[in-house]
């Protein structure tokens, strides 16, 4: 393969690359709308007959750079599934998990990959609902073992997973918490501890058939 610089950029071997790099970049930082082809090409050093020898277009790069975020966090999420410890120590490391994630994007970009009336948010949609499927299957496992209590109706419970989404990437919500970060742990926080400080009387649970005397 011939390895001549193209303006000056990297090595035709890598230029798949670069352009998939620089478009993670600018996608992340300023959303899908926003940017052009020709802000892609200059932050990769290519030309636009390189881009297009590549993606079809900008939504085949959204596609691309999304196809790579949702292989990362599946990953990461798996890993996180597969420990062999306590459903509270899983739950909290999933929302490490994502706050590093959000940390990593804008609300803009997350907004922008979820509307459905594009390809990249079809896309993201229907890998987001491939990854629903699985978190079932944990908590319908969690629910098994006695983890989690066990009159929560599951397919309530994903129904307002997928709410809360909706919550993170709605424009009034975003405004009010500009910062994507604590905005995405706000909601995963009420999601799975409520409001309230949980009373001390709960950490340390008596057995069902009534508290052990003094």
């Amino acid at each position: 393969m011939s390895r001549l610089p193209d303006n000056g950029g990297a090595p035709v071997a890598g230029k798949r690359d670069s352009v998939l790099r620089a478009g993670r970049s600018l996608l992340l930082r300023h959303g899908i709308r926003k940017v052009r082809v020709e802000e892609v090409c200059a932050d990769a050093c290519v030309s636009k007959r390189t881009f297009y020898k590549y993606f079809r277009d900008k939504d085949d790069l959204a596609i691309a750079v999304l196809a790579g975020l949702f292989e990362e966090g599946r990953a990461r999420l798996e890993a996180v599934l597969e420990l062999d410890c306590a459903v509270e120590e899983k739950v909290r490391r999933i929302m490490e998990a994502k706050s590093a994630l959000a940390s990593e994007t804008s609300a803009t970009f997350y907004r922008d990959a979820l509307d459905d009336s594009t390809a990249p948010g079809r896309y993201a949609l229907q890998e987001q609902h491939k990854w629903d499927q699985r978190v079932r299957r944990f908590y319908a496992d969690a629910q098994a073992q006695g983890q989690i209590r066990d009159d929560i109706d599951l397919d309530v419970l994903m129904a307002l997973l997928v709410r809360c989404r909706d919550l993170v990437k709605d424009a009034d919500l975003q405004r009010l918490v500009p910062d994507f970060t604590r905005l995405v742990e706000t909601v995963m926080t009420l999601f799975f501890y409520g409001m309230l400080p949980r009373p001390a009387s709960d950490k340390r649970r008596a057995p069902r058939g009534g508290r052990k005397k003094p």
